[in-house]
């Protein structure tokens, strides 16, 4: 597509296959992630084992080493909702870890 050839460099510059999509409202996650990959910038998708109700320590941000509950969690976005005490918090998986 002409994605590929006209503005491959733009996507290559491009932190994440999300941010190729908001640049570029057409591109499929697939054919970002194709992109990427062919450039050897395939983003890894970070994983988090933790259930809701699970304990986790936040390990960066505004509430780093604090522990915190899990109220939700969104795979596809790699997202999860905490409370710190009473306060929510959103977190990317990477800004957490299992207790």
């Amino acid at each position: 597509n002409a994605i590929d050839g006209r503005h491959q460099w733009v996507i290559a510059a491009l932190p994440s296959p999300r941010w190729a999509m908001k640049c570029f409202p057409d591109l499929t996650e697939e054919e970002a992630m194709r992109i990427l990959g062919s450039l050897g910038k395939a983003e890894k998708r970070p994983s988090l084992d933790v259930a809701v109700g699970d304990t986790v320590r936040i390990t960066s941000g505004g509430f780093e080493d604090y522990t915190a509950k899990v109220t939700e969690i969104d795979e596809e976005k790699g997202r999860l909702k905490v409370l710190v005490g009473e306060t929510p918090v959103d977190l990317d998986f990477g800004q957490a870890e299992r207790v």
